[in-house]
């Protein structure tokens, strides 16, 4: 598919997906409309972790289908919440979380 093309199914720029292509964007603002458009798993996007199918758990990050014993980080979502999701779903809630807090990272001065 084209730089083109994508621009207009992701409604992402072409100069931001050309950005993406070469390394030098550091946002992950459109990430996720890329990765729908792509059809793709945005942390393979992103971080090429995991698998490029969407829902597909990155095998480089903690394994989240099992609770873990550390205190719960989230004072606004409760922990049974997040366990009662499928485990696809759970998935897409931490490539979300991590793509975040890696975007986040990346842009302190």
């Amino acid at each position: 598919m084209s730089q083109a093309a994508l621009a207009r199914t992701s409604g992402v720029s072409q100069s931001a997906i050309a950005s993406y292509e070469s390394g030098t964007r550091k946002t992950a603002k459109g990430i996720f409309d890329l990765a729908h458009a792509l059809q793709v798993d945005p942390t393979w996007l992103s971080m090429g972790a995991g698998g490029m199918e969407p829902g597909t758990p990155a095998t480089n990050v903690m394994d989240i289908r099992e609770p873990r014993q550390e205190a719960w980080p989230f004072t606004t979502i409760l922990a049974q919440d997040y366990w009662s999701l499928s485990a696809a779903e759970r998935a897409i809630v931490e490539s979300t979380v991590r793509a975040m807090i890696l975007t986040m990272r990346n842009q302190k001065p």
